[in-house]
């Protein structure tokens, strides 16, 4: 029962080739980190810009939303009368 297992090459040990997995696991892991890391710094950056937009002088000035001013003409036409 001394038979050779016909998947492994000849001359390569169970040893290297875990070897071999886990560094292939490890360099595949570390790659994947890299580009997380600049994904994520890349969308921060987009977030740090749109909170410099500049806000408008009247908004800045009062503080407060600019009154509504609503649309009398909408609201005193007669139904029928848009046809």
């Amino acid at each position: 029962m001394n038979n050779q297992n016909p998947f492994v090459a000849q001359g390569l040990f169970l040893e290297q080739i875990n070897k071999r997995r886990v560094r292939v696991k490890l360099a595949v892991l570390i790659v994947l980190a890299v580009h997380g890391i600049g994904m994520l710094a890349l969308l921060l950056q987009g977030r740090d810009q749109d909170l410099e937009t500049p806000t408008p002088a009247g908004a800045e000035a009062t503080g407060a939303a600019p009154p509504l001013v609503p649309n009398v003409a909408a609201l005193t036409t007669p139904l029928g009368a848009n046809r």
